[in-house]
């Protein structure tokens, strides 16, 4: 299940899965976000994976970070939704030609607001905050489109 990295592999038990990094972030009742840190990323190979994680029709995911849900496809699709999200942001950014400084106050931005949208306090922010920093989500996706050069 490449994406996150490409030698990452998720293994299924029993119509469950653990799937490491490609499965995301989330904490209890918070949002599935995307590590995405350098210096593999590759958002087209997540995508892919996320897709076939999917079409498993899985009982249960185990993330990395941190622990069982039982919400597959919302998950997933949240997930996937995140990905594809996060890409775009830094990708008008760089088009508008945005420092990388600049890239990481508006993301970190973008990051919070989302999180005040869903009504979650700053304790859980803080918590994802530490665990998937948004500036090395800016950095590994910045890495990844100049690489690539791929529009979604």
């Amino acid at each position: 299940t490449p994406g996150h990295a490409i030698h990452h592999l998720a293994y299924m038990v029993d119509g469950a899965v653990i799937c490491g990094d490609i499965g995301g972030v989330r904490f209890n009742k918070g949002p599935a976000i995307p590590p995405c840190p350098p210096p593999d990323i590759n958002i087209k190979d997540w995508i892919h994976s996320i897709e076939r994680l999917s079409a498993l029709r899985l009982s249960k995911l185990f993330l990395t970070h941190f622990g069982p849900f039982d919400d597959v496809q919302e998950h997933l699709a949240a997930l996937k939704g995140r990905l594809i999200s996060y890409t775009r942001f830094i990708r008008e950014g760089m088009k508008g030609g945005l420092t990388q400084q600049e890239l990481i106050d508006r993301f970190e931005e973008f990051f919070r607001e989302e999180f005040k949208s869903l009504h979650l306090n700053e304790e859980m922010l803080a918590i994802y905050e530490l665990t998937n920093p948004p500036w090395t989500n800016v950095l590994g996706l910045v890495r990844y489109l100049q690489k690539k050069k791929e529009a979604l």
